[in-house]
């Protein structure tokens, strides 16, 4: 399966609950951008490159997102169960991008947005 449509199987409670809508450039690496009137949350990768960020524009407001450092204890379980040999041939995604959306979802529901960003 496709990275985007990973996310978007995984995300795509923000375009039917919250009235997002999902935008993916591939320009310099490939940019996922789940957008609304005050801004975007953006996953970026380009794999060639072996990068990746996550950020959030709200307004003229830029900031990278740092996943590990926000939800450590979140983010350090995954690590922890994705590590060894098995995971080297196995595909990691669908369980990464799960964790992102339960990481979003707890964004929602304690703060009312995504990293800062309004839902609306």
């Amino acid at each position: 399966m496709a990275t985007q449509d990973i996310i978007k199987k995984h995300l795509d409670f923000l375009i039917y609950q919250y009235g997002f809508e999902f935008e993916y450039v591939c320009n310099e690496g490939e940019h996922f951008i789940f957008k609304n009137q005050w801004g975007y949350f953006k996953y970026y990768q380009w794999s060639q490159f072996g990068e990746e960020e996550f950020s959030v524009k709200i307004g003229s407001n830029f900031r990278t997102i740092k996943l590990y450092e926000e939800y450590p204890q979140i983010v350090g379980q995954f690590n922890q169960n994705h590590k060894g040999f098995k995971w080297f041939f196995k595909d990691s995604r669908d369980d990464f991008w799960l964790m992102v959306a339960a990481i979003i979802k707890d964004e929602i529901n304690l703060k009312n947005s995504i990293f800062g960003l309004p839902l609306g």
